[in-house]
Formats: structure tokens, sequence, C-alpha cells
């Protein structure tokens, strides 16, 4: 693979192709969000300061206690403080520090997204509604009287109604589990006869869902304000998608990267905490240096960034980073290092620094 100049992956391997880490790290002196007296689970009553504007990883082992201080303590503590507009929260076990510097709390993990088996990638990305007024606004459409609502699979006006705007129909076996079958009416293109028979460039919105995102920039090129969605879409590393696969087929990571471009397709809000729950798992070196541009356009616009990520590309483009552990449970939960990438290679007991060493040599 290595040798292979086709491959990109081997160009990646043989360090020909490298993801770039900035030559200069933000300022991260104003440590203005804390973490005081953190002791749930495996945590050794520690404090925790963190930069504001700046991206922040949390590093460490497996079970080091990593996700119990962002996700069970900082989390919780940041949504409270947000809806609340309280600086300080405490609890039992930690107290946190700082809230006040952020308007909005947006947390980014691998967990499913939880909709109806009916949703999909188009619906979700919100670019569904603009395609259904982009097909309503066509002659056909309008010598018809079709408006949006006709264009949607979800909408007794628009639906199949022979398979319910689904695309196909459960059959029920028994001692086995259902199996889907093509809708013999609409041949999966969920919508009702009379919205099929509109068409742009030769496309109904049926022909439209099984078109990838990156398919259907080039498709909608006339319509900036979808191409500027879509365009999101492929910033995240999700060109390759379908307008129409159902949330219910995507992985955690592509689940976790379409919660992201849909919070970067709204309105911008500066001072937001974004956190991040390993969100490289399952990436190409391609995709994760696009969603390094994506990190440190967001930490440009003061927002705070704290990434929970064992990935050594991620690692090294950090402002700050705070290694756990230095094992996990018991042998876990206390702060090993501190600092800047380059501070933290200087660490003798920490594994993170001694990787991100061999990395940073490559």
């Amino acid at each position: 693979i290595k040798k292979d100049p086709k491959s990109i992956t081997g160009q990646y391997l043989s360090h020909k192709k490298r993801i770039s880490i900035p030559e200069k790290t933000r300022d991260i002196t104003k440590k203005d969000l804390k973490i005081k007296k953190a002791k749930l689970h495996n945590l050794k009553n520690i404090d925790v300061e963190i930069p504001l504007n700046a991206i922040t990883v949390i590093t460490g082992v497996s079970g080091s206690g990593k996700s119990t201080l962002i996700n069970d303590i900082l989390k919780k503590a940041a949504f409270l403080g947000v809806k609340q507009r309280k600086d300080k929260v405490t609890f039992d076990y930690g107290q946190v520090e700082g809230l006040s510097n952020f308007e909005k709390v947006i947390s980014l993990d691998q967990s499913p997204i939880h909709q109806t088996s009916r949703a999909d990638v188009s619906t979700y990305s919100d670019v569904m509604p603009t395609i259904r007024f982009i097909y309503s606004n066509l002659l056909l459409a309008k010598t018809k009287g079709l408006k949006p609502r006709h264009f949607s699979y979800n909408h007794l006006s628009g639906m199949c109604r022979n398979c319910w705007g689904l695309g196909y129909k459960k059959v029920q076996l028994q001692f086995l589990p259902p199996i889907k079958t093509l809708c013999d009416s609409c041949h999966g293109q969920k919508l009702n006869p009379i919205s099929l028979e509109v068409k742009y460039k030769n496309k109904n919105v049926g022909h439209i869902l099984d078109l990838t995102i990156i398919e259907a920039k080039d498709f909608f090129v006339s319509f900036a304000k979808l191409t500027k969605k879509l365009d999101v879409l492929i910033e995240v590393g999700l060109g390759y998608l379908k307008l129409g696969q159902g949330l219910n087929t995507l992985s955690g990571g592509e689940a976790q990267r379409l919660r992201l471009a849909k919070e970067l397709s709204k309105r911008r809000v500066n001072k937001t905490l974004y956190l991040f729950d390993e969100p490289t798992i399952g990436l190409h070196f391609v995709d994760i240096e696009k969603l390094l541009k994506i990190f440190h356009k967001l930490s440009d616009k003061k927002n705070t960034l704290i990434i929970i990520e064992h990935n050594l590309d991620i690692i090294a483009n950090a402002d700050y980073i705070i290694d756990i552990g230095k094992d996990a449970g018991e042998k876990g939960g206390q702060i090993i290092a501190k600092g800047s990438p380059s501070q933290i290679i200087k660490n003798k007991t920490s594994y993170t620094s001694k990787y991100l060493n061999e990395y940073l040599k490559k």
C-alpha cells in the first residue's frame, strides 16, 4: 500500500502526505472554565482548568476517567448552567465554574440519532424543505396546484398510499424477522404518481433521494441556499451519503458528524462550548483533515472545544492537552500531564507523551 502511488491511504502511511499541524497555538493563559474536586467513579478529587476559545483534548487510556470528567460532570453542569444562567454549578461529586462565559452548549457523541424510521439524511439536515420548495415552484407543479407538502413523503398529500411513504413494504414471516420488499407502486420513490410526474432536469424527487450529497450539490448548483447546506455536509466528510439514506443505517461516527453539520448550518453563535466524544472513529486521514479544519474555524471564532480523543492527529493539533491516567479503573482518575503538545512531550510518565513525541518526530 505504501508503495502504490495511486493509494491515498498509502501516501499517508508512508508520510508523503501529512495532516498539517499549526505553527502557532492559541492563547491558553485564560483558563476560566474550572472543574473542582471531581470525585465521581474513579476520579481522585481532581481540579482541572480549561482554556477558553481554544481546542482542548482530553487524553488517556480507556477507563482512565475521561468520559466521567467531561460527559458525567462538565456536560451535565454546562447544560444546567447555561439554561439557568449560572456561573457555578455544584454537585456532590464536583463543582464547575466559569459557565457564564458561554451562551450555548453543543454536545456531540457516538450515540444514534433518535428519530423515527421515516427520517433520513435529507430531512434531518433540513435539505428536504428547500428541495420541496424548488419542485413546488416548477411550472408543472403550479399547473397542477401542487404545494411543498405534495413533495413530502411524510405528508398524506405527497406520500405513496401503498407504502405510506416508506418506499418498501414489510412482509411478516412466521418464526422469522419481517423482510422488506420494494413497493410495487412507487418502486422505492416514496411519493404518489402525481408528485412524481414533476421533474427538474429530468429527475423527480424520488430520483433526488438516490443522489449522493456531492451529486446533489452539482445537480442543484443554481440554488445557493441549498448548496450552502450541502457544502457543510461535504465539509464534515459526509459527501458520499445518499440524501434518502435512513438515519438508522448510519454508524456512530456518521451520526455525530451529521449532528455537527446540522449545528454548523444554523446561525452561528459565538461563545459556544462544543463537547466531542471521539469524533474520528471510523474516519480516513482525508476526513480527519477536513474535520480539523472545521475545529480550527470554530475555535478561531471564539468558541471553546473540548474533545475526548485517542487519535494522534487530533492530539497534535490541540492548543491544550489534559492527560488522565496513568492507567484504567482504580489506577486512573488523576491528572498525569497538562499543557501544550510541546510541553506534554517533556513529561516522562505519560503514555500520551511517549506516542505524541514519536508522532511529532516523523
